[in-house]
């Protein structure tokens, strides 16, 4: 009983208040129709979710434990998968380190050369520039000749062995920086190998967290929030038949002219019936003799008698005078109803008897339309309009409250 007073209470909130002494009309309880079925649909809906969390629910705990002893293996191996990329990781870290510092020392024994050499290579530029013969004539003798020459050849077989040991430390140097090269590949793939498990084990973890957290203890929410919204589906049907009824009532007794369109299509006047500035020449200060109100909706929508009658016209061609495709009615007593700007020809044929309500033709834009429209004329041959033509305001006739 609470329950059900709470669904009333809020869907009395949701719908837009009134004046409780305001008469009411087709249009209003058409328009609180609408809104108490879209927010049917709505709980409807929601409920319909609940049913679904509250199923799932079911199936999970009946199977928790096996799913938390299934996340706890889990964790277990990727803590163990962590302990192995750690150690990998501390091997490349000492790894690293030692290729570093082998390539410290032979750098250093590369540029110790290498000053060497350029040292011999200024001293024999310096003092060793000479010729053959300006050698052998700055000698003492042939003894001094030959010892000046050895020790000349002495100092370039030194500058040669230098040269050697320059270029193997520049060799050794390339291969340390290959080796390091390859340790730094492998252990950046340590690294994200690392902190990938670390990420999957998260996951678990807190995977593991939720449905130990949650097991058992949403079910008994889930279970009343559903029996809230089954009580207001109930407030809701009910309040939607006792409005059916009073729209049948309303409309029974407005007027033996029903509405040209279906109950709940949404429309709004576009334009209405008498004098008006010309729709297809707005800026020249025109007005012409409008014969009927447009009423614009969807295209498509079906357009319905609005009282029984012959079919004096069913017009087939889609210029039709500037109505388009368009049906004249016939209802006796003078008074015929002509419905225009049809999408195609009618569904009705001349000399048929239709009844109200029958389906004469679809909501288009044929003939003289500037959109989608339903131009709606009630005639009577007693009576004359300003422009010597026999139309009637439309509103004299029709139910009142649609417009």
């Amino acid at each position: 009983m609470l329950l059900a007073c709470a669904a009333v209470s809020c869907f009395s909130a949701a719908l837009p208040a009134r004046d409780a002494e305001a008469e009411r009309t087709i249009y209003d309880v058409e328009r609180e129709l609408n809104e108490c079925r879209n927010l049917l649909a709505q709980v409807r809906g929601e409920q319909a979710a609940l049913g679904s969390r509250i199923e799932e629910l079911k199936s999970r705990s009946g199977a928790a434990e096996e799913l938390i002893a299934a996340y706890t293996e889990q964790i277990e191996a990727l803590e163990a998968e962590i302990a192995i990329n750690a150690q990998l990781k501390e091997s490349y870290d000492l790894k690293r380190a030692a290729v570093n510092a082998q390539k410290d020392v032979t750098k250093r024994d590369y540029e110790y050369r290498l000053e060497l050499y350029k040292g011999m290579m200024q001293f024999i530029y310096e003092n060793c520039e000479v010729t053959e013969f300006e050698l052998l004539f700055s000698s003492k003798g042939i003894s001094d000749y030959l010892t000046r020459k050895d020790d000349m050849n002495e100092i370039m077989g030194a500058a040669d062995e230098i040269i050697k040991h320059i270029r193997n430390d520049i060799s050794d140097l390339e291969i340390l920086d290959s080796q390091l090269e390859e340790a730094q590949k492998s252990y950046e793939e340590y690294i994200c190998g690392l902190a990938k498990s670390e990420l999957e084990k998260q996951k678990a973890v807190d995977e593991y967290r939720t449905i130990a957290a949650s097991l058992g203890l949403d079910a008994d929410k889930l279970r009343e929030d559903y029996a809230g919204k089954n009580s207001r589906v109930a407030v809701l049907s009910a309040r939607i038949k006792q409005l059916e009824n009073e729209r049948a009532i309303l409309y029974a007794a407005s007027s033996d002219f029903g509405w040209p369109l279906p109950l709940g299509t949404y429309y709004y006047m576009s334009s209405g019936y008498g004098w008006r500035s010309d729709p297809f020449n707005p800026y020249s200060g025109r007005t012409t003799f409008h014969k009927g109100i447009d009423l614009a909706c969807a295209g498509g929508t079906p357009i319905i008698a609005s009282k029984g009658g012959i079919v004096t016209l069913a017009c087939t061609d889609d210029w039709g005078g500037g109505y388009g495709y368009h049906v004249v009615i016939y209802h006796g007593n003078g008074m015929s109803t002509l419905y225009g700007h049809m999408c195609r020809a009618p569904s009705v044929r001349t000399g048929q008897t239709v009844q109200k309500g029958d389906v004469l033709g679809y909501v288009g834009q044929t003939g003289s339309a500037t959109g989608d429209h339903l131009h709606f004329e009630t005639r009577n041959e007693n009576v004359t309009d300003a422009v010597g033509s026999h139309s009637e305001n439309p509103g004299k006739y029709l139910p009142k409250g649609f417009y």
